[in-house]
């Protein structure tokens, strides 16, 4: 950091009675307290009361300031603490009379790494590192006292219910598709509303479907699919190709406008877009299996796609 920088940082210049003061008071922010501003805080404490103090101190004056500034769970108690036993080293190594002599003489210090030369990634990225005191695990901090005693780990966020996710999600409008396949004996279709966009260039498109559907098996043996995206006036397809008690193989398409795309996989007519694809790769999804497939070719039609939003289709002249 060049002197000009410095000189424009209130936290670098003040006197050192005003910064501890304001410190304590937690009135810095994030981008008023760097890391030398942090480093000038553990050697004023080590300089005026020894390693213990002044640990307690930078403690409890990060916490302040993270609480002060409503983010609590900023606070990690292993990396302030390991900054002034680093700092109450290399004071008993190298005395110096002012904090710029102590950097001239120790410029490690302005290496914000200077840590993972003691501890693996691993373990400062830990919930317990945050939580309490732990020791280096590969360069031990001289003076540094051991591990704290062991206590459990945070326990992990209680997963979301099936309810709350599925609300959340229904509070979304979600375009409509109906995706089909065929591999020369058979053909199926789906409706599915976990279809989007993955990539320009190539083309790429995601479809998530449920692991065990009939049509995964075709449309790993055709390498194909294709996605029609509903209209509005097509809302009772939507409801037809989601219903359990529909005919399977071709006679699900009886009486239903449709034509065959290019690798012979059927395309509903009046649809809002349509999209021929070829299996790109898949991968597991938990109970689905995620489909990526690349896009051949694209058409579409200035008509108003179906949405469903709150469990329900919905159309333009449907209010909420």
């Amino acid at each position: 950091m060049s002197e000009h920088a410095i000189a424009e940082i209130p936290a670098l210049v003040m006197p050192d009675e005003e910064f501890l003061a304001r410190f304590e008071r937690g009135e810095f922010a994030g981008d008023a307290f760097p890391h030398r501003a942090h480093l000038r805080m553990a050697w004023l404490y080590v300089t005026r009361f020894g390693p213990d103090a002044a640990v307690r101190k930078a403690a409890d004056g990060i916490r302040n300031l993270a609480q002060h500034h409503g983010r609590p769970a900023l606070y990690h108690d292993t990396l302030t603490r390991a900054w002034v036993y680093l700092m109450a080293a290399g004071v008993a190594h190298s005395r110096s009379a002012t904090f710029a002599d102590f950097l001239v003489v120790n410029p490690q210090f302005l290496d914000k790494r200077l840590l993972l030369k003691h501890y693996s990634p691993e373990v400062l990225a830990s919930a317990r590192a945050r939580a309490v005191w732990v020791a280096p695990d590969l360069i031990p901090i001289p003076g540094a006292p051991p591990s704290a005693d062991a206590v459990p780990d945070p326990a992990p966020p209680s997963p979301v219910s099936a309810a709350q996710y599925l609300d959340a999600l229904r509070s979304l409008p979600t375009a409509v598709a109906v995706v089909s396949a065929a591999d020369g004996v058979d053909v199926h279709a789906l409706t599915a509303s976990s279809v989007t966009s993955l990539s320009i260039d190539p083309p790429l498109v995601l479809v998530c479907l449920r692991r065990g559907s009939r049509i995964l098996p075709m449309l790993r043996a055709s390498r194909h699919f294709g996605v029609s995206y509903l209209s509005e006036p097509q809302h009772e397809l939507a409801s037809h190709f989601a219903s359990v008690t529909r005919p399977p193989g071709a006679a699900q398409f009886h009486g239903i406008p449709h034509h065959a795309g290019r690798f012979g996989v059927p395309l509903l007519d009046e649809a809002s877009a349509l999209l021929e694809c070829e299996l790109w790769c898949e991968y597991p999804g938990g109970d689905h299996t995620i489909i990526c497939g690349r896009v051949s070719s694209a058409s579409s039609r200035s008509v108003h796609p179906l949405l469903t939003y709150a469990g329900q289709f919905r159309t333009a002249g449907q209010s909420s």
